[in-house]
């Protein structure tokens, strides 16, 4: 619960106004709280749902949603009734990551136990919003943080706003696509399975003067090897992602 009670005290004294509609963070902490009660003894009873960082049952995980939503309220309108125009970047990470939170844990709830999909999808569904559990709200809060601690310690302004607007949009865009290097050498379809499955295509169906017949081919139109991955492009992805 640290990062409830540093966002919130850093919100409030970055709006420059008394703390409104205590009502709404108190009953949202209350909820959260019988959340998280209610997810520890269901996982004590057997009630684990299995997937990474979503092992709450659905009955704690809806409490949970409940008091977060709150929450996330509360830090919308002390945003709206701040004293001030200027917005300083502390409050762009924190407000992003009230609002990220429920839209992640509400997706990754839909598509794991509302309306499950199937297959694989369901470790990448799951590898997703464990990644943007670590960096959208984790991270961001420790990105406003250190926007707000580091000037304070030093005694100086940040360099330059312009440059911390263009880092908090990178980072709102780009951050949350880097969860699926998890599944590497996992069962998870890659480019090594496409060019297994072209390469035994070819094997049991070959034709003559070494073009392919297959459901992206019915004209004849590419050559066996012009339906192949570049193994060069494949080895430098491959890297990439193994040090993501």
């Amino acid at each position: 619960m640290w990062e409830w009670v540093l966002a919130i005290w850093l919100m409030a004294r970055l709006c420059r106004t008394t703390l409104r509609h205590p009502l709404v963070l108190v009953t949202g902490g209350g909820f959260w709280n019988l959340g998280v009660l209610l997810g520890i003894c269901g996982i004590l009873m057997g009630d684990s749902t299995g997937y990474h960082w979503l092992e709450f049952p659905s009955y704690a995980a809806w409490t949970l949603f409940v008091g977060y939503s709150l929450i996330a309220s509360w830090a919308v309108l002390m945003f709206r009734f701040r004293r001030g125009d200027p917005i300083y970047i502390t409050q762009w990470y924190l407000l992003a990551a009230f609002l990220w939170f429920p839209w992640m844990y509400l997706a990754a709830q839909t598509m794991l136990f509302i309306v499950p999909v199937q297959g694989v999808l369901q470790a990448a569904v799951n590898w997703w919003y464990a990644n943007n559990l670590l960096f959208l709200w984790f991270g961001s809060l420790a990105l406003g943080t250190a926007y707000y601690m580091i000037p304070k310690v030093i005694g100086r302004p940040v360099y330059s706003y312009h440059l911390a607007a263009i880092g908090f949009w990178t980072y709102a865009f780009f951050a949350s696509w880097t969860g699926m290097q998890r599944l590497i050498d996992g069962p998870f379809p890659s480019l090594d399975d496409h060019r297994q499955h072209r390469s035994d295509d070819f094997v049991h169906h070959p034709s003559r003067h070494g073009w392919t017949e297959s459901s992206h081919d019915h004209a004849r139109v590419f050559s066996a090897d012009a339906l192949q991955p570049d193994t060069a492009f494949h080895r430098f992805w491959c890297d990439v992602l193994y040090r993501v």
